[in-house]
């Protein structure tokens, strides 16, 4: 009896790896080569400076990747409700904030706050995620494995047009995108 029982387990598992890795490759098939930019120094007289004459009287404190309870507890945010997470912003004093649970877009009745609709994009093994901050729909589509830097320009580039801002979500966390790719990644803010 329990041979067979392991024998069972044995074959689901084995059934679980063998679709992991045929999903994977399908996934892959689809992404295209990208002919990334030279890598460049700064050139030119001056950098820009968005805040030069910015008025400093006043400033907001801010957070759009913060997480709740989701998908069953088993995400980042798993101790927390929504409310919970709202009511820790205001009790801060924060002017700005937002839930940025995985593929999912808060809605609107929970904020108390200015809605600014986000997400975070991505549920793959090395954590390689983004930070859809202005998010229109919800985003699915990822590559559960190893991500080159093909792979990231390839879901930034789907992304881009339904999104304010695109960002890289904790990039040395896993070691989810490499230095490397984000020298030569283009369309994220």
């Amino acid at each position: 009896m329990v041979k067979k029982i392991l024998k069972i387990i044995s074959f689901t598992l084995l059934g679980i790896i063998a679709f992991a890795l045929i999903l994977s490759f399908v996934l892959w098939a689809v992404i295209p080569v990208y002919n990334f930019p030279e890598e460049a120094k700064f050139s030119g007289d001056k950098f820009y400076n968005p805040y030069k004459d910015y008025d400093n009287t006043h400033y907001y404190r801010a957070n759009f990747h913060g997480h709740s309870r989701l998908t069953g507890g088993l995400t980042n945010g798993k101790d927390n409700s929504l409310e919970d997470v709202f009511y820790a912003y205001r009790q801060l004093d924060y002017g700005y904030a937002t839930v940025s649970n995985y593929h999912h877009i808060t809605p609107a009745t929970y904020y108390d706050f200015p809605l600014i609709p986000a997400q975070e994009y991505g549920v793959n093994v090395f954590k390689t995620h983004l930070l859809l901050v202005g998010s229109t729909r919800k985003e699915y589509y990822d590559q559960p494995l190893l991500q080159d830097a093909n792979t990231i320009q390839f879901r930034i580039n789907m992304v881009k047009p339904h999104t304010k801002i695109v960002t890289l979500a904790h990039p040395a966390f896993l070691n989810g995108i490499e230095v490397e790719h984000m020298k030569k990644l283009t369309g994220y803010d």
